[in-house]
């Protein structure tokens, strides 16, 4: 997850600012309370989380009033977690 800008007033198309929604369209948000020590990764290969979903394509007018361009492009729809 990272942080975003409010999208511009009259923006159209699909918002590419990166976050997780679910099936419902209700964003999932991630929080990390715990901060590993300097030099630790946070990666830990026995705990993984399987993110199931599905490749969309998005095709259409995208941005701000007076700036929209036309385009297509792929994004991963996620569907459950577990």
């Amino acid at each position: 997850m990272m942080a975003t800008l409010p999208l511009c007033p009259g923006y159209v198309g699909l918002d590419r600012r990166s976050k997780f929604v679910d099936a419902q369209h209700h964003q999932i948000v991630a929080e990390v309370k715990w901060k590993p020590p300097q030099n630790v990764p946070m990666y830990d290969p026995d705990n993984l989380r399987l993110f199931e979903g599905h490749i969309r394509v998005f095709s259409g007018q995208i941005g701000c009033p007076g700036t929209t361009t036309v385009e297509t492009f792929a994004y991963f729809e996620i569907v459950g977690v577990k």
